[in-house]
């Protein structure tokens, strides 16, 4: 009898090296993904740094802001003050104006009035004296004929 090779037996199969292939192919897969996975990772690193450092720069501009709108605040505040300085001069000046006219229009003949008083009475006379003023008697007429 004779002895017929079995189709399933490895030496017969027309696939026997594949099994073989299989572990190579997978290993290279393996590797290759291995590969993409470190590349991406070290992509995932280099993104992360440059959002750390946009959330950085955000947090300065944030604060850089935040100081100009202090800094606004404060300018705000002193031109109110000034407005309001210069409201005040504006008001002494116009008081001050008006007392200039009052004395203008009032003085001269005040002081002619208290020169009259002056000749009769030595205080008022010492008082315009002791501030520059100089009373002289008025020069007697003659009695007319």
């Amino acid at each position: 009898m004779e002895i017929v090779a079995s189709p399933l037996e490895p030496d017969n199969h027309p696939f026997v090296k594949v099994p073989s292939a299989v572990p190579i192919a997978s290993s290279a897969l393996c590797l290759l993904l291995g590969v993409v996975v470190l590349v991406l990772a070290l992509s995932n690193q280099v993104t992360q740094d440059d959002v750390r450092t946009l959330q950085q720069v955000q947090q300065t501009r944030s604060e850089n802001l935040e100081r100009l709108r202090q800094t606004l605040q404060m300018i705000e505040a002193q031109r109110e003050q000034i407005q309001t300085a210069e409201r005040d001069l504006k008001t002494q000046d116009k008081q001050i104006k008006t007392a200039g006219q009052i004395t203008q229009s009032i003085a001269p003949a005040l002081l002619q009035d208290m020169a009259l008083v002056s000749l009769k009475n030595e205080q008022m006379k010492s008082l315009l004296t002791k501030h520059g003023f100089v009373v002289q008697t008025p020069a007697t007429a003659n009695p007319a004929p």
